[in-house]
């Protein structure tokens, strides 16, 4: 894949993740049988079906990307999930079910983390902030003591 291409995804990425449109990519993990896909491919999919880079086929660019459209879609969502795809476009979750010469794909959601306000910064509120940044969430805390607020 061209650098261009990749430079194209990782600014998608970093977009979605800053609070722009959600974003799918598949990344080719392992590729299978010889010309089925090629490990570190990766496609982008929009929230409107459009794509950026491809997985190395037609086949396997649209079986990913008819996942990645449920991907999006979906609640609750799956931010990172692994497939298994073969030559016919056929999709499996695990790995006991691929078959020998599979191509494996690592699906991942991009998309800004949720934000958490907590209103009061007692030691409920403080438990409350530790877990939400444990979760990865956008923590807030908003209290009318000057020393606890962020």
């Amino acid at each position: 894949m061209d650098a261009d291409i990749r430079a194209q995804i990782v600014e998608e990425i970093r977009q979605a993740l800053e609070g722009g449109s959600l974003v799918v990519t598949a990344t080719v993990t392992n590729g299978g049988e010889a010309g089925l896909a090629q490990a570190g491919e990766k496609l982008l999919v929009r929230g409107d079906g459009s794509r950026l880079g491809t997985l190395g086929s037609a086949a396997l660019d649209d079986a990913a990307a008819e996942v990645a459209r449920e991907v999006l879609t979906e609640v609750p969502r799956i931010t990172l999930q692994t497939l298994y795809f073969g030559r016919d476009g056929r999709a499996v979750t695990r790995r006991s079910q691929a078959q020998t010469g599979d191509a494996e794909l690592m699906i991942q959601l991009f998309e800004a983390p949720a934000r958490l306000v907590v209103i009061g910064a007692g030691h409920v509120g403080h438990a409350v902030a530790t877990l939400g940044e444990f979760l990865g969430m956008d923590v807030v805390v908003l209290d009318d003591r000057e020393q606890f607020a962020n």
